[in-house]
């Protein structure tokens, strides 16, 4: 965890205000100083211990002569023989005050994230809680879109969390429009032995429209493609006049009784 954690108020705090009077400097040149001390300790420090570290060493490190015997003055440093002591320095830029930071964020990012969406989210910082916010805004909308209460035609199997995806009436009404020339219910029963035939192929069912999307576009541009099947029409019937048919029938009934007469064409009444 390579940063620090530095107070916005910092640079007006009595203790730099004094600091910087004593040493004619200006507060950011002391808030500058103390910064870089912290990110030394941040890296080398064996807890709040810069061990080793000697009063003119760290002046000059920070090149402010007279800065550690100032920092001593306030209490912000102790001198000791092995080193220079950082007062409450592992409070505030120890590995635990670090964890404690990140989890203060992060439950400030769940707050937010709960505020938007209903359901408990897992939320590991605030930037994964935007992400986390933006799939879940995502995901209503994409069911909002799906939205439909038609009758189930057809139902596929899925993986994932939802088990199974539902080809309603109105889709394939309008999949029927997008695709004149197939018989959608025909590719839906073809697509579905398929996916029974081969398990480790399915898809969830957010991806099962886009999948049977291009199977309907692949069949479409295969010209060996069956047809959509379109209903025969009849072949219309001869119209006779009455006149003809009865001449017709006197004709028959003339020639010979007890011959059964042959079967009429439809006339009109």
């Amino acid at each position: 965890m390579n940063w620090i954690k530095v107070r916005t108020h910092l640079i007006s705090h009595p203790h730099v205000v004094r600091i910087a009077s004593a040493l004619c400097l200006p507060s950011v040149h002391v808030f500058g100083a103390l910064v870089h001390i912290w990110s030394v300790a941040d890296s080398h420090a064996d807890g709040d211990l810069l061990k080793n570290m000697t009063p003119a060493a760290l002046d000059r490190l920070t090149e402010t002569p007279g800065l550690t015997a100032e920092l001593a003055t306030v209490g912000w440093i102790i001198v000791r023989d092995d080193g220079m002591q950082l007062v409450n320095y592992q409070e505030h830029n120890g590995a635990s005050a670090k964890r404690r930071a990140l989890e203060a964020k992060r439950k400030k990012g769940f707050r937010i994230a709960s505020a938007e969406c209903p359901h408990p989210v897992r939320i590991e910082s605030g930037q994964d809680a935007e992400l986390e916010k933006n799939r879940y805004k995502k995901k209503k909308k994409k069911e909002k879109e799906n939205s439909d209460n038609s009758t189930v035609v057809i139902t596929f199997p899925t993986d994932g969390e939802v088990p199974h995806w539902h080809l309603r009436q109105a889709k394939l009404d309008r999949l029927t429009e997008l695709f004149p020339k197939l018989d959608v219910m025909a590719e839906a029963r073809t697509a579905l032995a398929w996916i029974e035939a081969n398990p480790e192929q399915r898809k969830t069912a957010n991806g099962m429209d886009r999948f049977f999307t291009g199977w309907l576009t692949r069949s479409n541009n295969n010209p060996k493609a069956p047809a959509r099947p379109t209903n025969q029409t009849r072949t219309a019937p001869v119209v006779r006049p009455w006149s003809e048919v009865f001449a017709q029938q006197a004709g028959l009934t003339a020639a010979g009784s007890g011959q059964a007469l042959p079967c009429l064409p439809e006339v009109v009444r």
